[in-house]
């Protein structure tokens, strides 16, 4: 949904002075989990969300000739990059151990969110997500309503097992 919705679109969510930046997006997928747009305060640079930033439903996940992104991971690249700040992307889900697709914005410079294939040059690693199914179960209800009012819009009782099966597709 977040490609889906902002494909070849600018996403601006904190700073409009550095305005749709690459942590912008990170900030924006950390919106759509559920998280406030506040998830990264403090941090200046992109490479910080690795290096300096922890958070007790994540797992900081390094980068190691075995690691391939999984969907919805956010990797992250080192200060090597842009004059110190990094980059940071949204994993696609598509890879292997030499390349892999994230969802970017602001990977050239002034660039829309857009899929950029990468090789593992630089990556330091990703955040990931931490679900576990007493989490689900728990807030079962919680993501549902999210879930509708994003993707559906809909009065409860008219969605289908059809709507339920192709979001999960997408």
């Amino acid at each position: 949904k977040l490609l889906a919705d902002n494909n070849g679109k600018r996403v601006e969510r904190v700073d409009p002075n550095a305005y749709a930046q690459c942590f912008d997006l990170a900030i924006y997928w950390c919106e759509y989990l559920g998280f406030p747009n506040t998830i990264f305060s403090g941090l200046y640079g992109a490479h910080e969300i690795y290096d300096n930033w922890s958070n007790p439903q994540f797992d900081r996940i390094p980068n190691t000739p075995e690691y391939i992104p999984q969907k919805g991971d956010i990797v992250v690249w080192s200060g090597s990059l842009n004059g110190g700040i990094g980059h940071v992307g949204v994993a696609t889900g598509k890879g292997d151990t030499n390349t892999f697709d994230s969802f970017d914005q602001n990977w050239i410079v002034g660039s829309p969110s857009v899929i950029v294939h990468h090789n593992y040059s630089n990556v330091l690693g990703a955040q990931r997500l931490k679900v576990t199914t007493t989490q689900l179960m728990d807030r079962r209800g919680y993501w549902f309503d999210r879930l509708n009012s994003v993707i559906w819009n809909k009065p409860k009782e008219q969605i289908t097992d059809a709507d339920i099966e192709q979001f999960v597709k997408d």
